[in-house]
């Protein structure tokens, strides 16, 4: 893997997503795969770039059908989830999912509270 992505990767997790595109942009554009276009993808959606971050996205997804990282990321941006599964700046892989199982646990022992009530 290239060092750029590895930095861009470091910086998309640290939140500092103007940097992150920065480093990218040293890839000169004749090697620019679809790893670069999924990295810049989530820098530009972190930057509020949302147009841009569409476009690399499917890009991404272009250049590799086949990898559902790069498929989910575009998903999620196309239907508009894409802070609920990048809020770290970065893809959270499984943590998404039990994320979510937890809050709806929390969500359930709150209504909870509501159904047992001793009138």
């Amino acid at each position: 893997e290239r060092n750029e992505y590895r930095a861009a990767e470091n910086y998309i997790r640290a939140r500092h997503f103007q940097e992150a595109v920065t480093v990218l942009s040293s890839v000169s554009a004749s090697e620019r795969d679809a790893r670069w276009y999924f990295l810049a993808g989530i820098a530009n959606s972190g930057l509020g770039n949302k147009i841009t971050a569409m476009e690399y996205a499917q890009r991404a997804v272009q250049l590799e059908p086949d990898n559902e990282e790069y498929r989910r990321f575009l998903e999620e941006l196309q239907y508009g989830t894409v802070y609920s599964s990048f809020s770290s700046g970065f893809p959270a892989g499984d943590w998404i999912s039990s994320n979510k199982f937890c809050l709806s646990l929390c969500a359930a022992s709150f209504l909870m509270r509501f159904c047992f009530c001793r009138c």
